[in-house]
Order: structure tokens, then sequence, then C-alpha cells
């Protein structure tokens, strides 16, 4: 191999980089952004910048660590260097100073008090969507939307998108707040963001449709049904209803159903417990319906507020998740701040004592009605993001990607966990699909029964089932007890592997492409060396990689196997193999008797033509009586005892 002085290898690269192009401050097009001026260099084993030849004068950074080098360079050149410094010896690879960006931030005032927003993860997942393309139905006291008559438009939510607006009270398009709770909702969902002024909301690309479904004295069935439907047929995608109740009619069902037929993501408030502002063990309603997402309220410690409801819900398949509800009553950060959600409403509903329906302010409130828009805000980012989900889709990644909270896994309490915006965003494998909820990979490993008389071999068969995207390979591994049964030897199919070792006997596979479907793995044959009436079990384990591009664990089974040593059957001539039966098997037997590959145990009984020996005058025999073309088997021959 040919060496290189340390001299003359800085001198080929000096030479190699004083060639290049002149500097320029113009960034090369079609890459990642980079630190203009800079490669990284990683260094074979051993190799020192000055081994390598790269001038001391041009190293920004020498990690002594992680054997890389970043080089300055002509800016502009970066790609060229790279190809001049990868070509010297002693360099295992060159590659541009690539940049990452801090999550977006923000630069509304009043985002700082903002706790809530980064509970749920919702800096890195703006960095993604803010929920463009996306309507979200806001089904509660009306919205300040509009300048109309004696009512004002939130200066926060002036750039905010209004669409289809509706008061189902009235039957106008006029669903002006009377209250401050919809228009406090609906920032929370879409406030204006990153205007340098007042709040943050969760997902503030989203159009909003403002339809009023409660009057001064409630919200009643037969509004919110119509709602409902307004909001369906006007192209809603997300149903936010920050409200509930003890009960439901069926108008209201019907509404749901028609909601769900229409893959609208409904979502509603668990409750605040009634007048004693205590969590009961029953969610409101519609949160309990079992097409409708119920969010509980968790404080700035991330435990259920004491006010939050909880509870299953209606059937197994229910959604129940957690979101930032807060507690105006504590100050538990001591930011001088009440720890409740943070929006812009009415300044008369939080301090003023003049009612004004165009004077605002920041007003903390806490609530799981507060909590609701939290999560109808990270569904809207997942449809932007993941456009296509159906409503099941999208509350089944709601739930896989929560943050689990009190105990191990789902619970009545916290229902799958606290809602996470980044998680549920997450497409690692970049498929266009959030990787929570693809059809997970099953690997299953079937082992077979069998009935074998003592001493007797039997041929037990190792079969995969091998579901969603495939497995790339894998492993079986089965043991036996060697004190009933003695291994004899094994048959697999292409591409697998089979050793036997200390009671065990492992199926090894690596494939070129995905396994999926079910096929048969290999074949295992025994001998049952325990006595009548032993049971044998096949104790089997599993592993497997999953194919490419799913990066979810595949999910892991296998069907033990059982062998049973039974009392020999009463035998007769031709019943070749011993098992009480004269059939096609005692073909075989004979057959495999006649050519030295059968063991002798049960082949007195295949001399059917007594002659002290199998040969194929009996296989003639037994194929003529079991084709009914031929006489009775005879009975005349001595027949020795079966253990003998």
């Amino acid at each position: 191999m040919r060496t290189w002085s340390a001299a003359l290898l800085s001198l080929a690269v000096a030479i190699a980089l004083a060639l290049l192009p002149a500097p320029t401050t113009r960034a090369e097009p079609d890459v990642p952004p980079h630190v203009p001026g800079e490669v990284v260099v990683r260094l074979a084993d051993g190799q020192t910048p000055d081994s390598v030849g790269i001038d001391a004068s041009r190293v920004r950074d020498y990690s002594l660590e992680g054997g890389f080098v970043t080089v300055a360079v002509a800016e502009g050149t970066e790609a060229a260097a790279i190809t001049a410094i990868e070509g010297q010896p002693g360099v295992a690879y060159a590659e541009l100073n690539t940049l990452a960006q801090p999550a977006f931030v923000p630069d509304d005032t009043d985002y700082p008090k903002q706790w809530d927003m980064e509970m749920i993860g919702l800096e890195d997942a703006w960095d993604l969507t803010r929920g463009e393309g996306v309507t979200i139905a806001v089904l509660d006291t009306g919205v300040a939307f509009e300048d109309y008559q004696g009512f004002g438009r939130s200066p926060d939510l002036q750039n905010t998108f209004f669409i289809d607006p509706y008061d189902a009270t009235t039957g106008t398009t006029h669903p002006n707040d009377t209250n401050g709770h919809g228009t406090h909702v609906t920032g929370t969902l879409a406030q204006d963001t990153d205007n340098g002024f007042g709040t943050a909301g969760v997902a503030p690309g989203a159009a909003i449709m403002p339809v009023k479904v409660c009057a001064a004295y409630g919200c009643s069935a037969d509004d919110m049904a119509e709602g409902i439907y307004w909001a369906v047929d006007h192209g809603a995608d997300v149903i936010n209803m920050s409200l509930g109740g003890p009960s439901v009619t069926n108008v209201e069902r019907e509404a749901y159903a028609y909601a769900e037929e229409h893959n609208v993501v409904v979502v509603a408030a668990a409750g605040n417990g009634g007048a004693d502002f205590t969590g009961d063990n029953d969610l409101d309603y519609p949160a309990a319906v079992k097409t409708v997402v119920a969010v509980g309220s968790v404080d700035i410690l991330e435990s259920r507020a004491g006010y939050s409801n909880w509870g299953n819900g209606e059937g197994p398949a229910h959604t129940h998740v957690m979101a930032p509800g807060g507690d105006i009553r504590q100050d538990i950060d001591q930011d001088g701040s009440p720890d409740g959600v943070l929006q812009s409403t009415y300044a008369h509903s939080c301090g003023s004592a003049e009612r004004d329906y165009k004077v605002f302010k920041g007003c903390f409130y806490h609530g799981t009605s507060m909590a609701t828009p939290h999560v109808a805000g990270t569904a809207a980012l997942a449809l932007s993001y993941f456009p296509g989900m159906t409503a099941a889709d999208v509350r089944q990644l709601l739930a896989c990607t929560a943050k689990d909270l009190g105990f191990i896994g789902e619970d009545s309490t916290y229902g799958s966990g606290l809602v996470q915006a980044d998680r549920a965003l997450i497409d690692d494998d970049g498929d266009h699909k959030p990787d929570c909820i693809e059809p997970a990979v099953e690997f299953t490993a079937v082992i077979g029964d069998a009935s074998v008389v003592p001493n007797g071999n039997t041929t037990i068969g190792l079969w995969a089932q091998i579901t969603g995207d495939g497995v790339e390979r894998y492993s079986v591994t089965i043991a036996y007890d060697r004190e009933a049964l003695r291994f004899k030897r094994c048959e697999t199919r292409d591409g697998v592997t089979c050793w036997v070792s200390s009671g065990k006997v492992q199926f090894r596979a690596v494939s070129d492409g995905a396994l999926t479907g079910s096929f048969r793995i290999g074949d295992i044959e025994f001998q049952a060396i325990g006595d009548v009436d032993t049971t044998a079990t096949l104790d089997g384990n599993a592993s497997a990689a999953q194919f490419y591009p799913s990066q979810l664990e595949p999910k892991i089974t296998v069907d033990d196997g059982l062998i049973t040593i039974r009392e020999v059957p009463e035998a007769r001539p031709g019943d070749s193999n011993c098992d009480g039966v004269i059939g096609t098997p005692d073909i075989v037997a004979s057959l495999g008797t006649y050519a030295g590959m059968w063991d002798p145990f049960c082949a007195v009984y295949a001399d059917t033509n007594c002659s002290n020996d199998v040969d194929l005058g009996d296989v003639l025999i037994l194929i003529t009586y079991l084709a009914r073309i031929g006489p009775a088997l005879p009975t005349g021959c001595p027949v020795p005892s079966a253990t003998e």
C-alpha cells in the first residue's frame, strides 16, 4: 500500500482547497440548511487532523472523543471541499455542518403564562403544522367573531379565519357570545399566534366555525343536535363541545351518530362534578358517548384537577384523555398569576363590573371546558398533518400518543393519559401516516400437537402466522422435556436454519423481503421415551424484527404444542403404525419398513401375507383392501405381542 507523509498530505489538501471557487455568501441550492463555510470531517481510527493533511489554521473544532474535525472552507464551496477531502487516505467521510432550529416559540406577550401549551408539546408540533386546512366547529355560548350591533370582535381573533357562523338558539347567522365562555374556548383553539400580542392558540391555522347552542338558561338538546347537523353539513372536521350534562337524548345520539358517519371528530368536556366542584365517577354527556372523545382536566402538576369528572364512558373502545384545565385557586409555579388557562375574552367576565361586549382582556379560567379545546386543537393539527384519517383513527391516535398518568396503562381516572400534540405527529418512517396507529405487525408461531405410543416417533409441524407489514427476520425456540422426548431430526423451509442444544430446538430465518401470511417454518421429529399418559409440553418463545418501513415493534405470541404418550392400541394385521386404525398411513408405514426407513416397532403387523417379512406383497394387500377391490385382510398369521 502506498504511504503518504503528513507534509505531502497537507500539501494535497491545501492545493485542493485552494483550487475551489472563490468564497461567496450565496447558499447552495437543494441542500439542508448548514453553517456556511464549514464541513465536518470524520477521521479514520487513529488519525488526527495533522496526519490527514488538514491545515491547523482551518480547524474550527476538533472532537477527540468523536474523532471528527470541523474544517473552514470558502463559503459556497462546501460540496466541492467535501469531494476533495473525502479523496484523502485516513478520512472516513466528510459532510455539511447542517443546522437544526429551536422549536417554534410564539412571541405573544402573554405566552410565558401559558404553561398549558408547553405541557402538551405544542412547540415541537408547531414546527410541522398550525392546523391549516382544517375546520373546527365551536358549539358553545357563541364567539366574539364580528363587529355587529352591540358586539365587538376580539382583538386577538382579528386574524382568525371564521367560516359559516350559525346561532341554533335563534336560527340566525350571528352567533355572538353573550357569556364569554365560547370566546375563551375559541382562543385556546385558534387565538392569533406569533402576532406580538396577547396569547397563543393550539391550532391557529385552522378555520373556526362559531355555532351558538347555549342560551342564558343553558344548552338544550335540540339546539345541540341542530348545531351538530349544521357543523357536519357545512364541512367541519372537528367539533369542540366544552359543555355537558347528566343525560343524553335520542335526538342527540342520532346527531353524534351522524357526525361519526361523516368522519367528524367530536370532543367534549368530562364535566366539573356539579355544584360541589368535586369530580364524580361519571362522565358528563356527550363526553360519555362511545364515539365522543371525553376530556378530563389536569392541573399544572399533571394531576387530575379535583373538580374533573372521571370514568370509563360507554363501551370498551371509548376514548378518554386528559388536558390542561388548571385551577385558578392555586399559584403553584409562583409566577404571581393563577394556575388557570389564560385566554382573551370579555373583560367583565373576569373582574370588570361593567358588562361590555366590546372590551376584552386576558382571563384565567379553569375547568374541563378549558381542557377540551387543547384536545380538539390537537386533533386539528393531526388532521392537517395527516389528511384522510377517519374519526376513529383520530380517537385512536389521541389515545395511543397520550402521556401515561396514574396507574400504568389506561385507567378510569386518567383515561389514556395527557394528550401530546408532538407525539401525535410522529412519522419516523416517512410514509405520511402517524406511526402510532399504523397496523401493528403480529407474529405468531404455532406448534402442532400429537399423540404417540411409547417409543414411537412423531413429527410436529411449526407454523408462522404474520399480519401487518411483515417481518424480515425471526427466530423461534422450542423447549422440550428430555425425560419424555428424544429429539431425532428437524427439517426446514428455504432460508431457515435449525439446530438443537440442551433440550431446545431453534429455528432462525432471515429474508430479503417482508414475510407475511401463513407458512410452515419446519418440522421436528421426536421419539416418545416416556411412560404411557405422559404429556410433554413444547414451550416456545419467539422474536422478530419488523420489516421496513414500519418501525413499530411486532407483537409476538407463541401457541405452545402438546405431545401425549398414549397406551398402545389393540393391533391387528395391516395396522402397520399401531394406531388402532387401518388406513392410508399404514401403507406409508409398510413402504417405509420395506425400504428400511421405518422404525420396526409395529412392523410385525405389516406382514399380512405371513412371509415373516414386510415385502411389496404386503403393501399390495393393504392397497387392494383399502380400495375395496381385494379380499379381507388375512387373519391366520401368528401375531406376537406388540411389546416384543
